[in-house]
């Protein structure tokens, strides 16, 4: 970009610009620029989980059609240091630099899973369940830094583990303090911008607890996972995942709505009322589904409404931002499988064109 000496008359006559100024107000204009463009993708809430690190390069054209600013990822220990000291960058490179060239940021959710690292053996057909504290705090931690260390300045958020009280975690609660307060220490003094996240707690939607006594022990187990984590302090955003329904029926006493302001209130007693919550899961259903003694009757078109009213009851409470469960339907038949955007043909449902819809805060 060449600014020319005709922005610098004096009385009919060019004043000479050293080529230093001219620099400067180059560098000014290119890095207001920037920040306008940064202050409008903060202000997108919308996220979507594309789970494997292969899944952005293989749908990126589906991706920037839906408007996505953030995508989720899973990176187990396993697929970047199958053996100690042997890193494999190739599927984090392609993930991080095909979000960087279409102005995606990456948030990755860092799974202790690995063959010779954890104390429980990950299964190469399973990278996704059964994460357990590394026989080496020192082995993850080596793990972590050169993590960061490589993407550092890009972006690049961190989320420690998914869905702790679930069986994608097959360790204690103390184990995972443990590691969570680790991996924030290592992630912050590696690179002291990038924004850490706890794990999400598994919300229960396919739980039926009828009766008050029933739905109280429910969200008592919860909260002993999650009033711990949340006073270690060791975390710059609070993850959430809220299947409940914006609209009602409650389940398990809950709405969309009410388990957020649940969420909030232990977030206040624990010290971290200002921090950002990020649901980093939400989803519903295309089709009727049974769940314990319940049917939840989804459809196209409700799913759809379901979509609109969830991203604008998180926008009024002040989440930051809203990730999607599925692109596209799995083809099993769990409850959680129909959630896609569209079917498993790529077919759009009524909920992509809602999707797309969602305006920026």
């Amino acid at each position: 970009m060449e600014i020319p000496d005709e922005c610098f008359r004096n009385g009919g006559h060019l004043k000479p610009i050293r080529w230093q100024a001219r620099q400067f107000l180059l560098v000014i204009l290119v890095m207001g620029g920037l920040a306008i463009c940064l202050r409008a993708q903060d202000n997108n809430p919308k996220g979507l989980n594309v789970w494997t690190l292969r899944s952005l390069p293989d749908n990126l054209k589906y991706v920037q059609d839906l408007g996505v600013n953030i995508i989720r990822v899973e990176v187990p220990w396993e697929q970047v240091e199958p053996n100690p000291n042997q890193f494999d960058w190739t599927k984090v490179d392609s993930v991080v630099e095909t979000a960087r060239a279409n102005h995606i940021q990456v948030l990755f959710t860092l799974r202790s899973v690995s063959s010779w690292g954890t104390k429980v053996q990950a299964q190469p057909q399973d990278l996704l369940h059964h994460a357990s504290l590394p026989k080496s705090m020192a082995d993850w931690e080596r793990f972590a830094r050169s993590l960061v260390a490589r993407f550092k300045g890009q972006g690049v958020s961190y989320e420690i583990e998914n869905e702790v009280n679930a069986n994608f975690w097959a360790g204690s609660r103390e184990d995972y303090l443990e590691l969570l307060q680790a991996s924030y220490r290592v992630i912050k003094s590696e690179d002291p911008e990038a924004r850490v996240l706890s794990s999400a707690m598994a919300c229960g939607i396919l739980f039926d607890q009828k009766t008050p006594m029933a739905q109280g022990r429910f969200r008592e187990s919860s909260d002993e996972w999650l009033r711990p984590i949340l006073a270690t302090h060791a975390f710059d955003v609070v993850s959430v995942h809220d299947y409940y329904f914006p609209s009602g029926p409650p389940v398990n006493g809950w709405t969309f709505s009410s388990y957020l302001r649940h969420t909030a209130a232990l977030m206040e007693q624990a010290g971290v009322k200002g921090r950002p919550i990020w649901i980093t899961e939400t989803g519903y259903l295309s089709r009727p589904v049974r769940a314990g003694s319940r049917i939840d009757g989804g459809s196209p078109d409700k799913q759809a409404a379901w979509l609109t009213e969830a991203y604008r009851q998180a926008k009024e409470f002040g989440v930051e931002r809203t990730f999607w469960l599925f692109l596209r339907d799995t083809g099993n038949p769990g409850y959680f499988d129909a959630m896609g955007l569209m079917d498993v043909q790529n077919a759009p449902r009524p909920a992509w064109r809602a999707y797309q819809s969602i305006a920026k805060n």
